[in-house]
C-alpha cells in the first residue's frame, strides 16, 4: 500500500479522483499496518496510490474508504489514522 501525503489550502474534506504525476513524501503501509498522521491545521492530503485505505481523523466523526486516486483533504486539524 503506497499513501502520499502534501499539505495544500481549502477548509473540505475531498474525495476525488487523482490524475497528476505525484513526486514527493511517499509512505509505504502493509496490510493491517497503521500510520499516524498529526497536522496543525486543514487541508492535509492523503492520496491512495495502490489499493485501499481506511481513514479516520479525530473530531471528525466519518470514517472514510479510499481506492486506488482517491484523495482525502481534512476539514480540521489533529491526527488522521490511516
Amino acid at each position: 500500500m503506497i499513501i502520499h501525503s502534501s499539505i495544500k489550502g481549502g477548509n473540505m474534506m475531498k474525495l476525488k479522483q487523482y490524475s497528476q504525476k505525484i513526486n514527493r513524501n511517499f509512505i509505504e503501509l502493509h496490510k493491517n499496518e497503521i500510520h499516524i498522521v498529526r497536522t496543525d491545521r486543514s487541508g492535509k492530503e492523503i492520496i491512495c496510490l495502490d489499493g485501499t485505505l481506511w481513514i479516520t481523523q479525530k473530531g471528525d466523526g466519518v470514517d472514510r474508504i479510499l481506492k486506488c486516486g482517491d484523495i482525502y483533504q481534512s476539514r480540521i486539524p489533529g491526527e488522521i489514522i490511516i
